[in-house]
């Protein structure tokens, strides 16, 4: 226990120099993998194999794209021509608020994509709107295009890694998703 602990004052130095939290992480696994024994040939044949293990490199390359198509989102202006044309189509801003975040959710599957990319091009009718119910159906939307995203990392990685089956997962996610979703609503339409 005191080698865990040791390990773990290890890191927590490392992170407050601010070493790579990755990196970091991949030391006090060696160092852990050294104090229990395992010989450094051995520990490193193991790293090697996990890294190249087939869905290491398949969650590796959607992380990458994800993250690409994020950056292609954010960097193009086709996003904001994409809100003014729902808001010109729409009679009330409030469904913009909500729709674009989602969409963007549901496109990257991460978290902060929503925030990061929506809330820079919606803030004319954030600031507008003025309500801290506007923001919140930005918010909320976005984090619901997240949870109902077939990328979503936390989905991946239980079809992939756990071999869940991806239908009968999502099928649990999507009522819990309609509640939030149908509250929010709720809250910001007939308040």
């Amino acid at each position: 226990m005191l080698n865990v602990l040791a390990v773990l004052a290890f890191l927590v130095v490392l992170v407050r120099r601010e070493w790579n939290v990755g990196f970091a992480l991949l030391l006090g696994a060696a160092a852990l993998n050294l104090l229990y024994g395992q010989s450094a040939g051995a520990a490193a044949a193991t790293f090697v194999g996990a890294v190249l293990d087939r869905s290491t490199l398949e969650l590796l390359a959607t992380i990458i794209l994800i993250t690409f198509l994020g950056s292609v989102l954010k960097h193009t202006e086709k996003l904001s021509k994409v809100v003014e044309s729902l808001d010109n189509l729409m009679r009330d801003s409030r469904v913009t608020l909500a729709a674009v975040p989602f969409l963007v959710g549901l496109l990257t599957g991460l978290t902060i994509a929503p925030v990061g990319i929506t809330f820079p091009i919606l803030m004319p009718l954030l600031q507008g709107a003025g309500r801290m119910e506007h923001f919140m159906l930005a918010y909320v939307g976005g984090y619901m295009g997240v949870m109902l995203s077939p990328v979503h990392l936390c989905l991946v990685l239980t079809r992939e890694y756990y071999g869940a089956d991806f239908w009968r997962t999502y099928r649990l996610v999507i009522p819990l998703v309609a509640v939030v979703t149908a509250s929010l609503f709720a809250l910001a339409f007939f308040r």
